[in-house]
């Protein structure tokens, strides 16, 4: 009868050991999920940062086009083509 229960005991040790690190796999899998939605949302909201301080604003982007434009325009190489013969 003690190895019935020898036998018993290794297979309840084994389950429990599994159970382990069954638990311990769902916690790797919840903090893993919860650690890549933290750097989603620090990387979109670095992002958001980022392009509010270093681009250009509307008004200030429609006026350096302006700009650009009026330059373009006074270069004697940049003149408009015209139609030969008219």
């Amino acid at each position: 009868m003690k190895l019935w229960f020898g036998i018993l005991s290794a297979m309840d040790e084994s389950a429990v050991h599994r159970q382990a690190i069954a638990r311990r796999g769902r916690r790797l899998e919840y903090f893993t999920i919860v650690w890549n939605s933290l750097e989603g949302i620090i990387a979109v909201v670095a992002g958001g940062i980022v392009v509010s301080l270093f681009f250009p604003r509307y008004q200030s982007e429609k006026e350096l086009l302006a700009s650009y434009q009026r330059e373009d325009a006074a270069r004697p190489d940049m003149a408009p083509a015209t139609a030969p013969g008219g």
